[in-house]
């Protein structure tokens, strides 16, 4: 039994083994068990296994616990910190309520974050896809330096409810279509449904005042250049004496021969010279 005077804070000290040392401290009233006041230079507590320390608290410093970090639960769960180049400070900032941390292998969802020139890794396979989110007016997907979408096989489909377009701002855009196999090209088709007659058009703005039109309804090559009518201008010339391989409906100007010829009828014919 502890003995104390009058006045005193009531402390027991029990269990102590052969050498003295405490083994237990149990305390009866609504004081610290336990108060360690370090005055000097020294650890404010130490704990040893063997002679290494496992934890401790350094004076004026933070508690350091070396090793790995264990909840004892049904199924035990282990922290072990990766050791660093150079020591570094991890901040918990204030999620502004109760919440998760975000894991590798868990399945989780991400609200409000901004990712800074993020890599989506791996691949989507067969079956599954990459859903990308509804855009609010004016929303756009930003490259500063580019956008690419690359497949390595198959075909990359666009398939909006709307319009698909490029170059939607101020100053001069330009569309190309390259390959280095020579196989560029650009079709436009109607997935062979009947009746289904797809165009290609290029005209400014809406109102159609001028245009290039290929209209596969008729088979015609259309042009309008309302008010002041269309024209088809050959902005290259063949400068060898003589006709090319001929292919039906071929137009082309000659400035040695000084005629504009076309090849019709399996011949070539002159439209006009000079």
């Amino acid at each position: 039994m502890a003995l104390r005077l009058a006045g005193e804070t009531f402390l027991p000290i029990q269990g102590t083994d052969g050498q003295g040392w405490v083994r237990e401290i149990a305390a009866k009233d609504n004081i610290p068990g336990l108060k360690i006041d370090q005055q000097g230079t020294g650890r404010v507590f130490d704990f040893q296994d063997g002679g290494a320390s496992k934890l401790y608290l350094p004076d004026g410093g933070s508690v350091s616990l070396v090793g790995s970090l264990v909840f004892d639960l049904a199924n035990d769960v282990t922290l072990t910190p990766a050791s660093p180049f150079a020591p570094r400070a991890l901040t918990i900032p204030d999620p502004g309520g109760d919440d998760s941390f975000v894991f590798l292998a868990a399945t989780q969802t991400l609200t409000g974050k901004t990712l800074t020139a993020p890599v989506i890794q791996g691949s989507v396979g067969a079956g599954s896809g990459l859903t990308m989110p509804a855009f609010t007016a004016g929303g756009n997907i930003t490259g500063g330096s580019g956008f690419k979408l690359l497949t390595s096989a198959g075909n990359l489909l666009l398939d909006p409810a709307g319009e698909t377009r490029i170059g939607d701002g101020v100053g001069a855009k330009t569309f190309k279509v390259r390959s280095t196999n020579d196989q560029s090209k650009v079709v436009v088709e109607s997935a062979n449904v009947a009746g289904k007659h797809p165009t290609v058009e290029f005209y400014v703005a809406t109102t159609l005042a001028g245009y290039v039109r290929a209209n596969t309804s008729t088979g015609h090559l259309e042009l309008s250049g309302q008010p002041g009518g269309a024209y088809v201008i050959l902005t290259s010339s063949r400068q060898v004496a003589g006709d090319p391989t001929g292919v039906e409906g071929m137009v082309y100007i000659n400035t040695i021969d000084n005629a504009v010829r076309m090849y019709a009828d399996g011949a070539w014919r002159s439209l006009a010279t000079w």
